[in-house]
């Protein structure tokens, strides 16, 4: 793994192939437009609103973020909810 990782940690992209086809690719995020909301969404919230709606887990989570954020549409569709 660390022949993989350290040449993307250098800022170079490694190409991941099988059988001779390019499948996926490595690379560096740093220079991605990520936010990282540092803000830990309460889990037993989480639970109850997932429960209340159906939603798994991955979607409950969202929907706090969308519900925390200014993302336009999902903020206003998460709002409903």
């Amino acid at each position: 793994m660390s022949q993989l990782l350290d040449p993307v940690e250098k800022g170079e992209a490694v190409t991941i192939t099988r059988h001779g086809r390019p499948v996926a690719v490595l690379a560096n995020a740093d220079g991605l437009p990520l936010r990282i909301d540092h803000e830990t969404p309460s889990v037993l919230d989480l639970n109850e609103l997932g429960a209340g709606h159906t939603f798994t887990p991955y979607d409950a989570v969202y929907f706090e973020l969308a519900r925390r954020s200014s993302w336009g549409w999902r903020r206003s569709n998460a709002a409903k909810i």
